[in-house]
C-alpha cells in the first residue's frame, strides 16, 4: 500500500522504512526489468538492537573491473585458475568476479538517505580502493567534477567514512544537496507517495555511482 509521505523531501524514520518496504515491493512484483545481475534486499541492523530494517542493499556486477592494478588481477586469477575445472575463459569469469554494494541508509540529522558503496570480490571480501581509482570505476565523466568537491552541484562531494552498519570503511555520496535536488526535480506538482519516493531520489543521486531504478516493463 502506497502512503503519502506529508514531509516531502525529508523522511522519518517509520517514513524511510515505508520506502523500502515499498521499493521492494515495487521490484518484486514483475513489473520492472531487473537486470540478471541486479539483487535487491532487505537491510538489517548488525547491532543486535533488533532494530530490524534499516534500508536496502542493492547488488550489482561490475563492468569494468581491469582498473584495480595488476597485483589484484594476479591473485584473483591464481584462485580462478585454481578453480575453473571446466577451463573457462579468464577474461570472461574477470569480468564477473566484482560486485558493487550500494546501501541506502537514512541519515537522522539529515532526514534524508545516504548512498553507501564499496566494491567487492564474488567470495564477499571488500577491494580497498583509492578515491580516485573509485571516481575512475563508478563515475561517469559528465558528473565527477560535481563529485570532486563536498557541495559542489546538485550533489554532495563523495567522501570515505565507517560505514554506519557494518562498521568497515565505505564511500558515500553526502546528502547536503539532496534535498534541493528533490524538490527541483518534483516541483509543485502535489503529494509524493511511497512507491514513487525511492525512484525520484536514485534518479538524482544513483547515476552519479552507476546505480539506477530498472526500466518498467
Amino acid at each position: 500500500m502506497s502512503l503519502v509521505l506529508p514531509s516531502f523531501p525529508l523522511l522519518s524514520s517509520s517514513d524511510f522504512q515505508a520506502v523500502c518496504s515499498t521499493a521492494i515491493h515495487e521490484l518484486q512484483s514483475g513489473k520492472w526489468l531487473t537486470p540478471a545481475d541486479w539483487n535487491i534486499s532487505r537491510l538489517e541492523s548488525n547491532d543486535g538492537s533488533g532494530q530490524g530494517l534499516i534500508g536496502l542493499r542493492i547488488i550489482r556486477a561490475l563492468d569494468n573491473p581491469d582498473q584495480f592494478g595488476q597485483d589484484a588481477d594476479k591473485d584473483d586469477d591464481e584462485l580462478l585458475e585454481e578453480h575453473d575445472t571446466e577451463r573457462l575463459s579468464i577474461s570472461v569469469a574477470r569480468a564477473h568476479r566484482y560486485r558493487v554494494f550500494y546501501d541506502i541508509m537514512l541519515s537522522p540529522s539529515m532526514q534524508m538517505p545516504v548512498v553507501w558503496f564499496s566494491i567487492h570480490r564474488a567470495n564477499g571480501t571488500a577491494v580497498p580502493l583509492q578515491r580516485d581509482v573509485i571516481i575512475d570505476s563508478l563515475v561517469p565523466t559528465n558528473v565527477r567534477s560535481e563529485l570532486t568537491t563536498q557541495g559542489a552541484g546538485p550533489l554532495g562531494g563523495i567522501s570515505q567514512a565507517i560505514h554506519p552498519n557494518t562498521g568497515f570503511p565505505a564511500w558515500y555520496i553526502h546528502p547536503c544537496e539532496t534535498a534541493n535536488a528533490l524538490r527541483e526535480v518534483r516541483g509543485d506538482v502535489g503529494s509524493v507517495h511511497t512507491d514513487e519516493y525511492l525512484r525520484l531520489w536514485m534518479g538524482v543521486v544513483g547515476p552519479a555511482v552507476g546505480l539506477y531504478w530498472p526500466q518498467p516493463r
